[in-house]
């Protein structure tokens, strides 16, 4: 069956730019577009009320002005903390080609960058792209957004790598821009079920980084030939490791796991200074720790899994 011609007349569209002669400019442009709901912010750093407020289908915005204040924004969104839709297509603009200016955007989760000025037929095919082309988002810990070229993942925090999870988001957009007509509820119901799988995918990461760490120090500490000095090192990269994985999920949806990770963190601190092998004392933090882990876990079927292989894997140490 054809598609649908592609009509954006029904699509709210939002521009932050922050030159009047450029907004000016650009709706000119989606006016030629026959787009009818547009609106405009000058201030980068209203941009997720704006975003808030105006519930568009899909976002412009002028990077090189305000850079900072548009990535917090960008990320907030994706994470869900700005705005209702964390899938909201998001076009950067920017007359900057340098990797350094990109690379950021690319990272924070947007979804397109093209070359400023912006022409007529560089938005016709941007908005194509977006309706037909738009490609499944990878979802990590650290990062939601589209999957990106081969031939831009030199300057982007993304490998090849057979084993990422991609999923396919909803693009609302789209489904306007082919005359279908979507309810508010339905919209929610879309975003819920999405919301729903990416969490259960970044618990499921969760879980994997938590087990490698206590797998880690078990490998460490029954190491009986490494110097004392080279072993210490190691618990301290892991410490590490382990606190950078804490703050970069306090105050997100998955914040209960930071007590995973606090216990993590007493127990390394802990090792640190105890002599080989391990004592009861540790191995019963372990288990304690892992226990947490699987409790903490209980409710979602999909690391329902990782959760009890991590404690497994303390209750094999414990018996080694």
């Amino acid at each position: 069956m054809p598609h649908e011609p592609i009509r954006v007349s029904s699509c709210r569209f939002l521009i932050c730019h922050d030159q009047d002669a450029s907004l000016k400019s650009f709706a000119k442009l989606i006016r030629d577009q026959k787009i009818t709901h547009y609106f405009f912010e000058k201030k980068g750093e209203n941009l997720a009320d704006r975003i808030e407020s105006t519930r568009p289908d899909i976002v412009y915005i002028d990077y090189d002005k305000q850079p900072d204040a548009c990535l917090r924004t960008i990320n907030s969104l994706r994470f869900g903390y700005a705005g209702r839709n964390p899938y909201l297509p998001v076009i950067l603009s920017s007359r900057r080609r340098d990797s350094s200016h990109i690379s950021p955007a690319l990272n924070s989760g947007v979804d397109m960058f093209i070359p400023a000025p912006i022409t007529r037929a560089m938005l016709s095919r941007q908005i194509i792209a977006t309706v037909d082309h738009r490609p499944p988002y990878i979802v990590s810990p650290d990062y939601i957004g589209p999957k990106r070229a081969p031939s831009n993942q030199h300057i982007v925090n993304q490998k090849n790598n057979a084993d990422e999870q991609t999923i396919i988001v909803p693009n609302v957009f789209a489904l306007k821009a082919r005359g279908q007509k979507v309810s508010s509820q339905e919209v929610k119901d879309m975003i819920k079920k999405t919301n729903s799988e990416i969490s259960q995918i970044i618990l499921k990461k969760r879980a994997l980084g938590i087990r490698e760490i206590i797998q880690n120090m078990h490998y460490l500490l029954q190491d009986s030939s490494s110097p004392k000095e080279a072993r210490d090192l190691n618990l301290k990269r892991l410490y590490d490791s382990a606190l950078v994985s804490k703050e970069r999920i306090k105050g997100t949806p998955y914040s209960h796991i930071v007590e995973m990770y606090d216990s993590l963190l007493g127990l390394i601190h802990s090792l640190q200074n105890e002599t080989l092998p391990f004592g009861k004392r540790q191995l019963a933090v372990m288990q304690q720790t892992a226990l947490g882990i699987t409790q903490a876990f209980s409710e979602d079927e999909a690391v329902r899994e990782q959760a009890t292989a991590i404690t497994d894997t303390v209750r094999k140490y414990s018996q080694s």
